[in-house]
Formats: structure tokens, C-alpha cells, sequence
């Protein structure tokens, strides 16, 4: 067989194997797991998501959006995997479940001066205005319950500012990331406290699918996560490293 109709068949079959794995569109916001950096979507998170797509040998791209968007993106296209999103019962049957990124551990924070503030249940803070983020699971959370004092924005960083300016009583925030999330914004984490679980939310960070997604492409993204899980890749990606350690 001469060399042109070699390629051409190769080229051929080439052809025929990605067509045969759609593109994955992989959305995420701006947080303490996943950041930009150089143009590129980084971060502890982003690099389990990439290692497992990989192994999954699924051409993929990743893009970062306000929450709200990512969320839409999500619910209203196939091929769509989301992360890093909170799992709740509210939330099961609407996506296609991957793998565990990380635990989460909600608390309250406020600045430790405003002792005027002496919530001491969930429902003593009907009272005081709690800063969200738009379409996340605190705001879907505290909407839910009835909550009427939130101040929802784009991203958390507007928050924290707001919280250190003391135009919010709390903000709601895992520990450890809170710090983190002090530091990006140059202010000093020892003006504020936690105060209380945010007993609503007891759940983790997740890897999902759009609801209209292939089964076999969820599968086979499971299978991947769940080897480099049993692996300790993903723990090892995913291990914190205290804030003092950040430059």
C-alpha cells in the first residue's frame, strides 16, 4: 500500500477517535482552590480536575466565570463539568456526580470588636446582614430558609472588604481558606472570628457533570478519579498547606 493512502487512512481513523469523545467544557470561579495565573486556570482543584480528565484521555478546556454563569453554563449544555461545587440533597439529581475534591466546614465570621452582635443560634442571625455570593450554597441555602439579610455579589472578595469595613455583620467561610482569603485582599485575618458552624451545610466540594451529559463520559471520568483516587494522588493534589506558607 503506497505511503499517501497509509496516511490518509490514518488520518482517517484519527479523525474518527475524537470524534467519537466530545470536548469537555469545564467551568469554575475564582476562589481559594482555583485561581488564575499567567492566563491559565490554576490551583489545587484545577490540577486533580486536569489529572483526571487526562487519564480519562478527554480533550477538555477550562474557563472561569462569576458563579452564576458557571452554574448556567452548567444546567443548560451537555459535556459541561462544573467544579468546585458544593454537594447537597437540594442539589443530587441535577448534576452527575464525579468525585470528592474536599471536605467543607462552614463557619460564621465577623470581626472580633462587634461584641454588639450576640447571635447565639443559626436563627439569631435572621437579625444581622450576612454577605453571599450569587447562586452559591450559602445564598441557595439561606434563600431557601428565608433568609432576607443578605448582601449577594459576584465574588467573596467584595465581602470580606465589606465585612473589615464593618458594613456586614458576617460572611460565611470555611477555616484555614478564610485566612487565605484575608491575605489576597491584604487584610490582617486577626480582626475577625469565627463564631459559629454553619450548621445548614455539613457536605464537600465535588467534580460534576451537566444532567445531559453522556453516561459513558461520566463513567469514564469516574473511573479515572476513582484510580488516581485509590491512588492518594488526589489527597496528595489536594493537601492544605498552612497560609503562613503563601508568599
Amino acid at each position: 500500500m503506497c505511503k499517501p493512502i497509509i496516511f490518509l487512512l490514518l488520518s482517517i481513523l484519527i479523525s474518527h477517535v475524537h470524534a467519537a469523545s466530545p470536548h469537555i467544557t469545564v467551568v469554575t470561579e475564582h476562589s481559594m482552590l482555583q485561581h488564575m495565573k499567567n492566563g491559565q486556570v490554576a490551583g489545587k482543584s484545577t490540577n486533580v480536575v486536569t489529572a483526571v480528565l487526562n487519564l480519562a484521555k478527554l480533550e477538555f478546556d477550562i474557563k472561569m466565570y462569576p458563579w452564576a454563569r458557571a452554574l448556567s453554563i452548567v444546567n443548560n449544555n451537555p459535556n459541561v463539568l462544573i467544579y468546585s461545587l458544593v454537594r447537597t440533597p437540594e442539589r443530587e439529581k441535577n448534576f452527575k456526580w464525579v468525585g470528592e475534591l474536599l471536605a467543607t466546614d462552614y463557619h460564621f465570621y465577623r470581626l472580633k470588636h462587634r461584641r454588639d452582635i450576640a447571635a447565639k443560634t443559626i436563627e439569631d442571625m435572621r437579625q444581622y446582614s450576612i454577605g453571599v455570593v450569587r447562586s452559591s450554597v450559602i445564598d441557595q441555602t439561606l434563600t431557601t430558609n428565608d433568609f432576607s439579610n443578605l448582601n449577594i455579589v459576584a465574588n467573596i472578595d467584595i465581602n470580606i472588604k465589606k465585612l473589615q469595613q464593618g458594613r456586614l455583620d458576617f460572611i460565611v467561610h470555611q477555616p484555614g481558606y478564610f485566612e487565605r482569603l484575608c491575605q489576597r485582599n491584604g487584610i490582617d485575618s486577626n480582626l475577625f472570628e469565627a463564631v459559629m458552624p454553619f450548621s445548614y451545610v455539613n457536605q464537600a466540594l465535588y467534580m460534576a457533570y451537566s444532567k445531559s451529559t453522556d453516561d459513558k463520559i461520566v463513567n469514564q471520568t469516574r473511573l479515572a478519579y476513582q484510580q488516581l483516587k485509590e491512588q492518594g494522588v488526589v489527597d496528595k493534589m489536594m493537601k492544605f498547606d498552612p497560609v503562613t506558607q503563601l508568599k
